[in-house]
């Protein structure tokens, strides 16, 4: 939740007379909150694998490059989408027409 309030998009909580809550990064500036996700999901991951470690269950190597491989490659995924619709990306890769 406290990521999605700095790079979210501007949500009404209470409904459409509340305040806005959220910086809208993704609306005014989308590659700098898709770096934010990147940093954010990266040291949630360090700290996850930090627990785990301290906790006796520690990963193997090869767990540990997939576990930052999925998350990093999955938000990265979407920086094409930041300066052009989703469909000219699909499209570029030949799945949309």
């Amino acid at each position: 939740m406290l990521c999605d309030l700095v790079v979210g998009f501007q949500h009404q909580l209470l409904g459409p007379a509340s305040p806005q809550v959220s910086l809208d990064t993704y609306g005014h500036v989308p590659q700098l909150a898709i770096l934010i996700e990147l940093v954010f999901a990266l040291v949630c991951i360090h700290f996850f694998l930090r627990s785990e470690a301290r906790r006796g269950r520690g990963l193997t190597r090869g767990r540990r490059i997939a576990l930052y491989a999925v998350f990093a490659g999955g938000i990265l995924a979407w920086l094409p989408a930041t300066s052009m619709s989703l469909r000219e990306v699909l499209a570029q890769i030949g799945i949309a027409a």
